[in-house]
């Protein structure tokens, strides 16, 4: 409990000084896992990436986010970017009473959402 509320905390303080440049230290670190791809998405103090479950780099964001920003609402924290490359808009919300991750992709090239709830790597 006091590692979600330590989350959470951090992630509140983000959103008052968001606006510059990306910085995703604040985010939440760790793996959360998407089972419906097999894919791990890892958060760390200085990058966002895509794994497989064997630990391979399927995607790498470094220098490819733009339009970052983590906004706080009645369901948690939220952060999103967009990736031009990937041609997609990504938004993550980290709740307030698990650590659980839900992800929504809205694809350029398609008018519906990807929706899942990750939940953290063990």
């Amino acid at each position: 409990m006091k590692r979600i509320l330590l989350l959470t905390v951090l992630l509140f303080a983000a959103a008052l000084v968001f606006g510059q440049n990306v910085d995703t230290s604040s985010l939440p670190k760790g793996k959360w896992v998407d089972h419906n791809y097999n894919a791990v998405w890892e958060l760390s103090s200085d990058n966002i990436r895509i794994l497989d479950t064997a630990g391979k780099v399927l995607y790498d964001f470094r220098n490819k986010i733009s339009e970052f920003k983590i906004t706080p609402g009645a369901a948690g924290v939220s952060f999103s970017f967009t990736c031009a490359d990937a041609k997609r808009k990504y938004t993550f919300t980290k709740g307030v009473t698990d650590l659980d991750l839900v992800m929504e992709i809205k694809r350029d090239w398609r008018p519906d959402l990807y929706t899942v709830k990750m939940k953290v790597a063990k």
